[in-house]
């Protein structure tokens, strides 16, 4: 359980630092560094490849399983910014107990006060480093395409560099 909440720290900064990268527009890449707050997040694994698990208390990742996460969003001065909604689908078993090797495919929403960015992100172990993409957004970030970081597990540092054009 404990990398399904590394991802989700990983994921959730580099949503933040999604947000952090929308406050500025113009010509040209931008780059913006967020922190997220995991304070007030949620987390949920599925079960979903054996839904009938022996200990439904203890389920075992496995191919097919997902896990959702919510987390509110602060700028690097402390105020709220927004929020980050992800769903990780595991792709890859990793190795029982530790899930060293595992692979997820995630797939997050930023939603802010003038728009929404979309990213998308492979992640391998229990790294606490994320690297992802930008895909698309909405409203002031409409055409949004780039690249994004997240360093660390818990209120992690996001940086995200985009462009708008």
């Amino acid at each position: 359980m404990k990398k399904y909440l590394v991802m989700l720290a990983v994921a959730i900064a580099a949503v933040f630092a999604v947000v952090a990268v929308s406050g500025a527009q113009g010509p040209g890449p931008q780059t913006l560094v967020l922190k997220e707050n995991s304070k007030g997040s949620k987390f949920t694994f599925v079960d979903a490849a054996r839904p009938f698990a022996k200990n439904p208390r203890r389920p075992t990742p496995s191919q097919g399983d997902y896990f959702v996460f919510y987390t509110p969003l602060n700028d690097v001065a402390g105020n709220p910014a927004g929020e980050l909604d992800v769903k990780c689908t595991i792709t890859k078993k990793g190795k029982a107990r530790t899930g060293a090797g595992e692979v997820d495919v995630c797939e997050g929403a930023l939603g802010l006060s003038n728009g929404e960015i979309f990213i998308s992100a492979r992640v391998v172990g229990e790294s606490a480093n994320v690297r992802g993409a930008i895909t698309g957004g909405t409203g002031a970030y409409a055409n949004a395409r780039g690249t994004f970081t997240s360093v660390g597990e818990n209120n992690a540092t996001d940086t995200l560099v985009f462009t708008t054009s």
